[in-house]
């Protein structure tokens, strides 16, 4: 970049003045206040804007410093600059209450952005920060402060694409940290619901396995009442006794005989049947308890025990009056034999149909275990499934592992870059730092926390060991070697204000060559003529400014 002309509008105590710059050494001579200071302030405001902050803020100091007095509203100037061979226009207001910037391409009349960071591309990505240390000097100000040196730690790191200024690493570094914690605490996230689940499935599979247990207790208490059951129905279907059967059978006497009686008489079928009834309505509440599935079963099963129960209770009363009339009895059974017949059917029947419902009880226990059982297998393989990490767990830990390795392989990247950068600048350091003290500090190198280090006859010497001069002399070089990788996309004029004021001519002399060498831009503040004598003497072409 060149600044080819400067207006000014307004701007501390210049007003109306246009100055005129050229491409090499540009000397801009004046006594005290004509003005210098003012100028080199207004080239670093067109360039990086001069905004007024609130109270005490950064920025404030300079704006009330060159705000005009009596027209504050045309706080404002421009820049002619050329990059890269096109020319372009730069206009600001620096007035707080309408401050505007306009910024064109001369070549083609194209109106660009400030705003969007037009001049910011065309500065090579350079910030104010940068550029106030490294190649703008103010007046007594070579010596470089913490800023400088955290400048230079950053770029030795950010400086990983080429000397591309506008990547920093260590925003990058940030950045991934930051998404860093975030899946960190998204993956934290989906465990905690991972281990939430995995609490309930085992609370809900002990939950099934206590079910089906208590489930093939019940099938088996079942199946055995039903085997009992098996062996008393031939029984009661048939109205005898099994050893009165093989009696009977032995006699040669039919089997299906209505009436048995004992030696006294009485009816073994009603007392058999009365006695059966008896037991199983004893009984019917422990089953009932026991099984617990089907009310409905047992609701009929105790009307069948009611009719049981009575047709035993009919057979013992029958038995206690045969002794008055056991004559008269046998025709009363006789007339009474089909209302016991009848009697006895509808109990056979009701019998048939509670057999029935508790093998429906049986095949619904049986069913229901076996959908318990599926259940709990289901379980296990979402248990064994929840043990490890979801789907949605493993995809967050792959962009982890990436966003770790990404941030790992740019640190490592950098810091390689930053010590072929650091090796660089020890050399173009020790270049101009052996030219200006012309041999006598051969060496000078730049640690990897950015601070100077200094040797002379194979020892190191503290910079602060240094005299005032000497030391001016190596910052400036150390300056000028950072600049030269600060500017590297676009080299940007050097602004010295009264830099060179302690130097030596000796040490002066050999600067001025080293300047006039580097073939970029710099323009020179001072209140001496001895820059211009020298430059002439020298026989270096200059440009010469006086206000």
């Amino acid at each position: 970049m060149q600044i080819d002309r400067a207006a000014i509008f307004r701007f501390g105590k210049l007003a109306d003045r246009t100055v005129d710059f050229a491409p090499g050494i540009n000397i801009v001579y004046g006594k005290n206040e004509a003005g210098k200071t003012t100028l080199h302030a207004f080239l670093t405001a067109m360039l990086f804007g001069l905004e007024k902050g609130r109270g005490r803020a950064k920025g404030t100091e300079g704006y009330l410093r060159y705000e005009p007095w009596h027209a504050p509203s045309y706080y404002s100037g421009a820049l002619q600059f050329s990059v890269g061979g096109r020319p372009f226009y730069l206009e600001r207001n620096f007035y707080h209450k309408e401050p505007r910037a306009r910024l064109c391409n001369l070549a083609d009349g194209e109106e660009l952005s400030v705003a969007y960071g037009d001049l910011g591309m065309l500065l090579g990505g350079v910030t104010r920060e940068a550029y106030e240390n490294t190649c703008d000097i103010p007046q007594c100000r070579a010596v470089t402060g913490a800023e400088l040196t955290g400048l230079l730690a950053e770029y030795l790191s950010d400086m990983s694409d080429g000397g591309n200024a506008g990547i920093r690493v260590t925003r990058a570094v940030e950045k991934l940290e930051q998404k860093k914690r975030s899946l960190q605490s998204q993956i934290k996230s989906e465990q905690e619901k991972r281990e939430q689940q995995l609490q309930q499935l085992t609370v809900e599979r002990r939950m099934l396995e206590e079910d089906c247990g208590r489930l093939r207790g019940q099938i088996e208490e079942a199946a055995a009442d039903m085997r009992a059951y098996a062996r008393m129905h031939p029984q009661v279907r048939d109205g005898q006794r099994p050893e009165d059967a093989r009696t009977a059978e032995n006699a040669g006497t039919p089997p299906d005989r209505e009436r048995r009686t004992d030696g006294n008489g009485f009816p073994v079928r009603s007392l058999f049947l009365g006695l059966a009834a008896a037991v199983g309505l004893a009984g019917n509440a422990w089953w009932h308890h026991r099984v617990g599935y089907a009310p409905e079963l047992f609701v009929a099963a105790e009307g069948v025990l009611a009719i049981l129960l009575g047709i035993g209770v009919a057979g013992i009363l029958r038995h206690r009056s045969a002794g008055q009339a056991r004559a008269g009895e046998n025709g009363k059974e006789t007339a009474e034999a089909p209302e016991s017949a009848a009697a006895e059917n509808a109990v056979r029947i009701r019998l048939a149909e509670s057999e029935k419902q508790s093998r429906r009880l049986l095949a619904g226990l049986e069913e229901t275990l076996a959908e318990k059982e599926t259940r709990r297998c289901n379980l296990a393989e979402q248990l064994e499934v929840c043990s490890g990490a979801g789907a949605r767990e493993r995809e967050l830990q792959l962009e982890l592992d990436a966003v770790e390795m990404a941030k790992n392989e740019i640190i490592r990247l950098s810091r390689e870059y930053g010590d072929e950068r650091r090796d660089e600048i020890n050399s173009v350091v020790s270049r101009y730092v052996s030219a200006i003290t012309e041999g006598k500090y051969d060496l000078a190198e730049v640690d990897e926390t950015g601070k100077l280090r200094v040797q002379t006859e194979g020892r190191e010497v503290l910079p602060e060991a240094l005299s005032r001069g000497t030391l001016e002399q190596f910052y400036f070089a150390f300056r000028m070697a950072v600049g030269s990788i600060v500017t590297q996309e676009e080299p940007l004029p050097l602004l010295l204000d009264e830099t060179f004021a302690m130097y030596d001519d000796d040490r002066l002399r050999q600067t001025l060559r080293l300047l006039a060498a580097d073939g970029t831009q710099t323009i020179l503040f001072t209140c001496q003529r001895r820059e211009q004598k020298l430059l002439e003497e020298l026989g270096i072409a200059y440009h010469m400014i006086e206000l």
